[in-house]
């Protein structure tokens, strides 16, 4: 900074240009009416201050002194102390005898900051060669709070404006319910929630919060009662449908939310209840929330079996339960072209079904998280003891049917899972789902289907859609199988009976209603039919696999009888 030094009276600048008195008395008289510090350096960068204006105990909080031993550059504002000095020099060496004009930030000693308009102009001789600076210097303070309100408010407008205008674009251009939250969460710089009349959670954004970590926070929060305008960390706002509130919008902060954060929050909650009355499956939102949670657990995403559990009390489906069985509906193929799942109605169908599969949970007294994923009505049902799952699993499953087909003449196809834990959640919703496809798609038979149960049979039922399973059927049984088709006594039931008894003879035979002498020789005819020895396990085994295939064949077949 330029050292301002050397201190001179009045009188001193004055007897420069000869007598001293008459001008001394006028610059005191101007300098000390005008609310403004005078000064004059000398022509060089480093010339020191020949003089300064008493003004500056006024303005700037120090006293001439602290302009004569260079104080005053220390208070000027750090980020604005170089361009200071970068403009006083280039005043000094443009050759115009133009003002220059510099404004810049001052702190005074109290710690108040001040803006200063600081005027330089050069005063050249007879020669044209600098001889003086001359300085005036104004507090602009006032002025520039001015304009930095106006400039806050008209941001502050614009703002405004620009949020109207972004929720209307969001819904014209056909934004869903989580764009709008989205919208908000990136305006706020805050996590947003959405629940409805239920206080179940409908949808969040988690504006760069961690989503496991927002769930735990509302789950504390939601327990809260919330006063009329704002509870602890949070803002909301109702979202209503025709004078009704179907829900609330709660914007979760730390801090107090401001006014623009507020504004946003209420231009949010009416944008959501336009999208509300504009879509069609509002009465379903909820549904859709737990089908995107279904099926993100199905496929393996995003949840952990801690946060999963979380999850579903937002929900409104605790499934804090020490066991955990998945349940999946298919519709059976009605004979239509179409698909099973998408045939007319058949979303409709699904519904209902999904109706029936709560009411049935809620009357046993079972915990149900339910949803329609697609062509498929997905279950999970919690259980309070591994001993009786199978069983307590099975009787939903089958009322359920029972049900389905009773009140929509339709048939469906149920699997349920083996029994787990919060940890194989994944697991389970495959089973299910695996075991319903079996009777609607593989065997197109309604009824109750066991993932347990299907063991080596699953296999088989999906080697069924091509020729293989056929041919090793024929290579396997073909001869006993013409022998059943022409003659009088069928062979088929008593290998069946032999192989289930595990080989045991005497077993078979009280099982066929047979002497043993009668079970000896049809054994004997089936091991020349088949050129064969049941004797050897490796026979029992492919004869146990071809029955099995035979199984899946003929089901299957009597399914497109009409």
């Amino acid at each position: 900074m330029t050292e301002r030094s050397g201190r001179r009276s009045l009188r001193d600048i004055a007897s420069i240009g000869g007598d001293a008195a008459p001008l001394a008395e006028m610059y005191r008289a101007l300098v000390e009416e005008i609310p403004a510090i005078l000064y004059i350096n000398g022509p060089e960068e480093h010339s020191p201050t020949i003089f300064v204006s008493p003004q500056t105990s006024d303005i700037l909080g120090l006293p001439p002194e602290g302009w004569y031993d260079n104080t005053w550059s220390t208070h000027v504002h750090p980020d604005d102390r170089d361009a200071v000095q970068e403009n006083y020099v280039r005043a000094l060496r443009h050759d115009a005898t133009d003002a220059d004009d510099d404004e810049y930030r001052f702190i005074r000693p109290d710690g108040e900051v001040i803006w200063l308009h600081d005027t330089i102009r050069v005063i050249r001789d007879d020669n044209g060669d600098p001889a003086l600076v001359q300085g005036i210097m104004f507090d602009i303070t006032a002025r520039k709070r001015n304009e930095e309100l106006l400039a806050a408010q008209a941001q502050t407008m614009e703002r405004i404006a620009a949020i109207g205008q972004r929720f209307t674009e969001l819904l014209l251009a056909g934004g869903d319910l989580q764009a709008i939250l989205d919208a908000l969460a990136a305006i706020a710089g805050a996590p947003v929630a959405f629940d409805d009349a239920a206080r179940q959670l409908v949808g969040f954004a988690t504006a760069g919060v961690d989503s496991n970590t927002l769930l735990a926070t509302w789950e504390v929060h939601s327990r809260r009662v919330h006063a009329e305008s704002a509870a602890a960390g949070c803002a909301w706002a109702p979202v209503r449908l025709r004078d009704e509130e179907w829900g609330r919008l709660h914007l979760l902060t730390e801090n107090d939310p401001d006014e623009i954060d507020l504004l946003a929050l209420d231009r949010a909650a009416a944008a959501i209840g336009v999208w509300l009355l504009s879509n069609r499956d509002r009465a379903a939102l909820a549904d859709r929330a737990r089908a995107e949670f279904i099926a993100d657990l199905w496929q393996g995403r995003r949840w952990s079996a801690r946060d999963a559990v979380a999850r579903s009390r937002t929900l409104g489906g605790d499934l804090d339960s020490p066991v955990l069985l998945g349940i999946a509906v298919e519709l059976v193929p009605d004979g239509s072209s179409a698909p099973a799942g998408q045939e007319p109605g058949a979303e409709r169908t699904l519904t209902t079904v999904l109706g029936q599969l709560r009411g049935l949970a809620a009357e046993s007294r079972t915990t149900c998280m339910a949803a329609v994923v697609g062509s498929v009505c997905l279950a999970i049902i919690g259980l309070a003891s591994d001993a009786r799952a199978r069983s307590e699993a099975g009787r939903l499953a089958a009322r359920l049917r029972a049900s389905a087909q009773e009140e929509l003449s339709r048939s469906i196809s149920v699997g349920v899972s083996r029994p787990g834990s919060a940890d194989a959640l994944r697991r389970a919703l495959t089973e299910a789902v695996d075991a319903a496809a079996h009777g609607a798609r593989a065997l197109r038979v309604g009824g109750v289907y066991h993932s347990a149960d299907l063991g080596l049979r699953h296999l088989l039922t999906r080697l069924g859609d091509g020729p293989e399973l056929g041919r090793f059927v024929e290579d396997e049984l073909g001869p006993l199988l013409e022998h059943d088709a022409t003659g009088k006594v069928p062979l088929l039931p008593t290998l069946r009976a032999y192989l289930d008894s595990g080989g045991q003879k005497a077993t078979a035979a009280r099982t066929l209603h047979l002497e043993r002498r009668s079970l000896y020789y049809r054994l004997e005819r089936i091991e020349a039919l088949l050129e064969a020895d049941l004797d050897d396990p490796s026979t029992r085994l492919r004869a146990q696999v071809a029955l099995q295939s035979l199984d899946v064949l003929r089901q299957r077949n009597a399914a497109y009888v009409p």
